[in-house]
């Protein structure tokens, strides 16, 4: 089963919400996912003038996401629930550590950078249990991160609620 951009990013959205600032984020800036530091590349690569983010519109953020999530990650060639996983993990981590996950499900050596291995090894292996294995190297990495960082501990809910219902979407894709 495949399942669209579209699909993939209603999830995303709805926990990334509207517009944020939080001084603890290190993100800074943000509206429905989309840190200022990214919309500001964006425009500039669209020969645009600088604007804030708090004034994104839904067309921005979903070519936004399209282009340097959906398609940087690879997540658009990858069957459900994988693709969510995947892109979902893109949107939260970076397309570097949803890589590294992937890289380590498939039992390579965790490169950030996608190899011609990982292309060989991916649509043999089992989708299911690689996107759950994602999941669960998300948690571990929350928590790794709270240890290191005390002061992120006020995201800690937020992410394991986010990952909670990843996983309970991935099980129910895969039922369908």
């Amino acid at each position: 089963m495949l399942v669209n951009f579209e699909e993939c990013l209603k999830f995303v959205l709805k926990w990334e919400g509207g517009y944020s600032n939080h001084e603890l984020d290190a993100g800074g800036e943000t509206n429905m996912g989309i840190i200022q530091t990214t919309y500001d590349a964006w425009r500039k690569s669209k020969g645009l003038p600088h604007a804030s983010v708090k004034n994104i519109t839904k067309a921005e953020v979903a070519e936004i996401y399209d282009v340097r999530y959906w398609t940087e990650s690879r997540a658009k060639w990858l069957k459900s629930p994988l693709d969510l996983v995947v892109f979902d993990t893109a949107v939260n981590m970076g397309v570097g550590r949803a890589t590294e996950f992937l890289s380590t499900a498939l039992g390579l050596a965790p490169t950030m950078k996608w190899t011609q291995q990982m292309s060989d090894k991916i649509h043999g292996a089992n989708q299911l249990a690689l996107a759950l294995a994602i999941c669960h190297q998300r948690s571990i990495f929350r928590i790794r991160r709270v240890l290191k960082t005390p002061s992120q501990q006020v995201f800690l809910a937020g992410w394991t609620n986010r990952d909670e219902d990843l996983m309970k979407k991935v099980i129910a894709m895969n039922k369908s």
